[in-house]
């Protein structure tokens, strides 16, 4: 397909974000993102533990969907996957496997991203820090703020997302100077200091027994690479349901983090399903529209998580029945792409009709038939989303607090706002069942 002509089925997102930046045409767009390159750096302290395998695979997945100039990963070759569906497998390997390349040197870069530490920093490069609940960036030189408890993955997927978002942002002129001071976030207590002695949050000693994903575009698959990462046991039995129609066009490969162009004309929910099988998941799909005539049978999940880019969607998400949705909705401007909202129903102070109204959609999901209203997006903020979705699940199990708002711009560190839905949060989670994580 000649760049110089972008359809609605091969539009790379962020390349239309370098055009209205830079005020440039498709083809120059997409010339400036295959300048880009990113190098990652995984010590051998970092290199067995679960938070920054999970945050190193996410980091090549998500990199270079944006960093066209290629990724370049140094890191020790002995070290072991211990992640779903590649347990066993040298870390090296899987990184190549998802489009990483592996080098024994620094490679020139646009940025750098060290995990876990950096004992050889350069000026800019960034320091990814994560434990179970809590995932952030520090620039080189500054001190490493969070002193790391649980080692499980979510922390680590979160700051992925954030990292290479904030490089991508301060590279391509998105949001120059976003990696020059520390940020981080607890999916325990989003609404306190990521360093604060309460934020840490527990082990994990529970997991979803069953879930109705809504919605297998940027977002769906987003939840589905979080999930395939969580410590469920190899022959766990959870079961998902996946709930989408549209085939995969050559323009997801951008935003979709399960996506690739050989997988062009394939259904979503194949592509899904086959991800989730190979890490233990029972699937069930369904291809066909979710409407107001769509409701929960007996012994199906009784919670959703809703990844929806159109408002008719989300307006019927209570009708169906569910005992808890969790939904995330993104901007899609060049200065709103990278914005997450995300909301619980039911019983929240606002229901999904309000939210949504039956008026003309703007910002924050919208169905567009164009190629000039196509939205930006890009798979790092899917990611982020994904991470803050999957924890307001966890945190549910586990006794934490309900958030019924959470809103949280990745480019900068004064964003964030969450409001508390106070309730007996565990209730919601009793009819859907739980598992064991494996040991």
């Amino acid at each position: 397909m000649n760049p110089a002509l972008p359809t609605v089925d091969n539009l790379n997102r962020l390349a239309k974000a370098v055009m209205q930046r830079h005020r440039v045409g498709y083809a120059e767009a997409l010339a400036v993102l295959e300048r880009f390159r990113l190098h990652l750096v995984c010590p051998a302290a970092a290199a067995d533990r679960p938070q920054y395998q999970a945050a190193l695979v996410t980091a090549v997945n998500v990199g270079k969907r944006a960093f066209l100039g290629g990724i370049t990963v140094q890191l020790p070759l002995n070290s072991i996957c211990v992640l779903p569906g590649w347990r066993g497998c040298p870390l090296a390997e899987v990184v190549r496997g998802l489009g990483g390349q592996v080098v024994a040197e620094r490679s020139h870069a646009d940025r750098t991203i060290w995990f876990g530490g950096a004992p050889e920093a350069s000026d800019g490069d960034l320091v990814l820090i994560a434990d179970g609940w809590r995932g952030g960036f520090v620039p080189a030189g500054h001190v490493t703020l969070l002193p790391e408890a649980n080692d499980f993955v979510l922390g680590g997927i979160f700051a992925a997302g954030l990292v290479v978002a904030r490089a991508f942002a301060d590279v391509a002129g998105l949001a120059v100077g976003c990696c020059d001071e520390p940020f981080g976030l607890s999916l325990w207590r989003p609404d306190l200091s990521w360093t604060d002695e309460a934020a840490q949050g527990p082990a994990i000693t529970r997991l979803p027994e069953k879930l109705w994903l809504l919605g297998l575009g940027h977002l769906g698959q987003a939840y589905l690479w979080v999930l395939g990462l969580l410590p469920y046991a190899p022959e766990s039995g959870a079961k998902l349901f996946l709930h989408d129609y549209d085939e995969i066009t050559l323009g997801n490969w951008s935003a979709g983090m399960l996506c690739e162009p050989e997988l062009k004309g394939t259904l979503k929910t194949r592509v899904c399903a086959a991800w989730a099988e190979r890490r233990g998941f029972k699937t069930r799909l369904i291809e066909r529209p979710f409407d107001a005539d769509t409701h929960v049978g007996e012994d199906e999940p009784r919670i959703a998580l809703c990844g929806f880019d159109s408002a008719i969607g989300r307006r019927a998400l209570e009708a169906a029945g569910f005992d808890l949705v969790i939904e995330c909705g993104l901007g899609s401007s060049l200065d709103l792409f990278d914005r997450l909202v995300l909301h619980t129903f039911p019983d929240a102070t606002r229901r999904p009709q309000e939210i949504w109204p039956e008026v003309a959609e703007g910002e924050c999901g919208v169905l567009v038939d164009n190629l000039a209203r196509k939205p930006i997006s890009a798979s790092f903020v899917g990611v982020a989303a994904g991470a803050l979705v999957v924890a307001e699940l966890l945190r549910g199990l586990h006794g934490g607090q309900r958030f019924e708002l959470l809103l949280l711009h990745l480019r900068s560190n004064r964003s964030l706002r969450a409001v508390l839905k106070p309730e007996h949060y565990q209730r919601r989670h009793a009819a859907n069942g739980n598992l064991r994580p494996a040991a």
